[in-house]
């Protein structure tokens, strides 16, 4: 993916969605199929969560609840919730690093078009930031 600065699955208490942010070449046929490769894998591997820790993930990051929405809908401890949601992002991550390192396939490549990409951005934020 060398056009999308991806964050997936941040352990910050105040993060609870899937966020990707594609840079302006969003609608080059590379780029949407690479979003569309990425999106499958997510998916397929959310699928292969325990349940009790994919119901809690998908009502967090996918339908946005609070931590306080989703013990009330699932009757259970906003503790429980909190740790569900930290393992299922754990386990979602350990399995598509093992994805990515067996099948080769890179996110992140250094340099060329991607890391124009990364610097203009970083650029811009310390610019606004003045």
């Amino acid at each position: 993916m060398t056009d999308d600065v991806i964050q997936l699955f941040e352990n910050t208490e105040s993060d609870h969605k899937i966020n990707i942010q594609q840079s302006n070449n969003k609608d080059l046929p590379d780029t949407t199929l690479e979003n569309a490769q990425l999106q499958k894998l997510i998916v397929k591997h959310i699928d292969k969560l325990p349940e009790d820790f994919r119901i809690v993930f998908v009502l967090r990051a996918v339908e946005q609840l609070s931590v306080k929405e989703t013990a009330e809908i699932l009757n259970i401890k906003e503790k429980t919730v909190k740790t569900r949601y930290f393992r299922a992002k754990r386990i979602l991550r350990s399995q598509i690093q093992s994805y990515l390192k067996v099948t080769g396939m890179q996110i992140y490549e250094f340099g060329d078009h991607h890391c124009d990409v990364i610097y203009s951005n970083v650029m811009a934020y310390i610019n606004h930031a003045k």
